[in-house]
């Protein structure tokens, strides 16, 4: 029997070639091509593993600054809002749908100074005389608003109308010789816009009288 030697092909030479060839210019790519070498602006972002660029190859300064992060950059330190038609007081204020909110504290000691509190067409003045939390409301224009108040104190419930409400009244929100209750006062001017504030009130261990709670404007 006649046995015939297998000759390589020309075609498994081709082959074999562009093997050898290919991975050799894969090795050399690795090695040889640098940074500088590629042409800005060619790199899409999808060439990039997630999560593996940070703050080391990014110039952070460089960076514009997050919309609302704007309004954040010094809200640790802020006691008052920057409009007064938000809340002069307030111990934070911010936009909600359209309607400004904001939220107060009022720590005011025995027989102190009234503390007040104005959110667009109402002021509040706070008092503690005698340990008694006392709240009366003051307008913000001549004419052109109307006021209603309930106040809810030991399970007496309490109400004030003011059809012209205005800069010259101090109506009563809260009972005489209240220590510890709820009110809630709605103010609506003449241009269609409402202040509504709820809050709570009460006297503490020390005599002195907090008043806390949030407000809303629309309109």
């Amino acid at each position: 029997m006649r046995i015939s030697s297998l000759r390589p092909s020309p075609a498994l030479f081709i082959a074999v070639g562009a093997l050898v060839v290919a991975l050799g210019g894969t090795s050399y790519a690795a090695a040889k091509i640098s940074g500088s070498q590629i042409k800005k602006h060619t790199i899409a972002g999808n060439r990039l593993i997630n999560n593996t660029l940070t703050g080391t190859q990014i110039n952070e300064s460089t960076l514009g600054t997050v919309p609302q992060a704007k309004h954040a950059t010094t809200a640790n330190t802020a006691t008052t809002a920057s409009s007064a038609n938000t809340a002069n007081t307030a111990t934070s204020a911010t936009s909600v749908d359209g309607q400004n909110v904001g939220t107060f504290t009022l720590n005011v000691a025995k027989d102190a100074a009234v503390q007040t509190l104005t959110l667009r067409d109402l002021v509040l003045k706070a008092s503690c005389p005698g340990g008694a939390a006392v709240l009366t409301a003051t307008g913000t224009v001549a004419s052109g608003e109307s006021l209603v108040a309930s106040s809810l104190d030991a399970g007496s419930v309490g109400t004030t109308h003011d059809g012209s409400f205005t800069t010259e009244k101090n109506d009563a929100i809260t009972p005489v010789s209240s220590t510890n209750g709820t009110a809630t006062v709605i103010v609506t001017s003449s241009a269609a816009s409402v202040t509504t504030i709820t809050l709570g009130y009460e006297t503490n261990t020390d005599q002195s009288c907090t008043f806390s709670g949030s407000g809303v404007q629309t309109g």
